[in-house]
């Protein structure tokens, strides 16, 4: 499963956020954020989602503090489907990067993940929209919640303030 979406349609690329949400909440008992990672990592197995992981990803969550072999447990049952993608990041991506981090004033190491998310054709899922709301025009990206909820994984959102923040 390379350069495509996965199995069942869907390619996504997770900020570091989303990780360390998963693995810092199994640690520390981040109850909210940790549940519904877990349950997004939940989905992507039973949907057989493909999983793309770049060396960026790594290297930002194991400067928080978790190792990358914590990382590589979670996705060791999807590597054995083939459905996880390690992503090392390129020239192409540096050069993309820069071109958004300059016309969308993104920090750098931002727009980095959303050229290799772009260059890997992902829906990049993250906590940190108020950030990456600056390249929904040229790639997908979503909230766990969002995701979870359009897979009928999550019920509708009731937080109607939250809602009138997004419009």
């Amino acid at each position: 499963m390379h350069e495509g979406a996965g199995a069942n349609g869907k390619r996504l690329y997770l900020d570091a956020d989303v990780w360390l949400n998963l693995l810092q909440g199994e640690m520390l008992g981040f109850v909210p954020a940790f549940q519904r990672a877990k349950r997004l990592f939940a989905k992507i197995r039973e949907e057989k989602w493909e999983l793309v992981v770049s060396d960026l990803v790594e290297e930002e969550v194991c400067n928080q503090g978790p190792r990358v072999e914590d990382m590589r447990n979670k996705v060791s049952g999807l590597e054995e489907q083939n459905l996880v993608e390690r992503a090392s990041i390129k020239k192409t991506d540096r050069k993309k990067a820069g071109e958004i981090h300059k016309n969308k004033s993104l920090h750098f190491s931002d727009a980095l993940h959303a050229a290799i998310a772009l260059r890997k054709s992902s829906i990049l899922v993250t906590r940190n929209m108020r950030h990456f709301s600056a390249v929904e025009d040229l790639l997908e990206v979503l909230e766990p919640e969002t995701l979870l909820r359009s897979a009928g994984s999550l019920p509708p959102h009731k937080n109607k303030r939250r809602e009138k923040r997004r419009s």
